[in-house]
């Protein structure tokens, strides 16, 4: 099956074929499906000096929690 449309970009249509992949995978006797192409989910992360010394935090500090945020939401997904 291939997705398309004019007015959507690759990331709205990525996100279009995972719902509809969650969808197929519950009809009985699909034994796999997957995605290939589009933009997957990103996120870009800026960190001040000031707030991290405010609340005493590190960077590798929110990397940690970052990381098990990432996971949390991968789990989820699955």
């Amino acid at each position: 099956m291939t997705l398309w449309g004019e007015h959507y970009n690759g990331y709205q249509l990525r996100a279009i074929a995972d719902e509809m992949q969650h969808n197929i995978e519950k009809i009985g006797d699909v034994s796999e499906t997957s995605i290939i192409g589009g933009l997957p989910r990103t996120m870009r992360v800026v960190l001040s000096t000031e707030k991290l010394n405010a609340y005493d935090l590190s960077p590798m500090a929110i990397v940690g929690h970052l990381q098990a945020a990432n996971a949390s939401v991968q789990l989820e997904l699955l």
